[in-house]
């Protein structure tokens, strides 16, 4: 079972969501254990702001003080956040490769 962390944020402006980001508590070793970005979302209307960064340093902050020492996250290939993830200091600790099952008409 994963909990929270207490680093997990939202940011409501006048009963609004505009943007959160969900850090989960894996059970086990890091990399796989610890803290996970379970979600980061920011609306739309409001990307290109630099809200996602803020969301993750201000997270970073309150695990550093935790006395946390990684946070992980997935990201698939070709996903435009992989640039914002790399310019929060995330480095590649491991790759897999997944295969899509087509449907199969029996």
């Amino acid at each position: 079972m994963e909990d929270n962390h207490r680093s997990s944020l939202a940011i409501i402006d006048n009963g609004t969501p505009i943007a959160a980001i969900i850090i989960s508590l894996r059970e086990g070793a890091q990399p796989f254990g610890g803290p996970w970005i379970s979600e980061i979302w920011v609306d739309p209307t409001h990307q290109g702001q630099g809200i996602a960064k803020y969301l993750i340093t201000q997270s970073q902050e309150k695990l550093k003080a935790d006395s946390c020492t990684s946070l992980g996250l997935a990201v698939t290939n070709g996903n435009q956040a992989k640039q914002l993830y790399e310019n929060t200091r995330f480095t590649i600790v491991e790759e897999f490769w997944t295969l899509a099952v087509p449907n199969s008409q029996v």
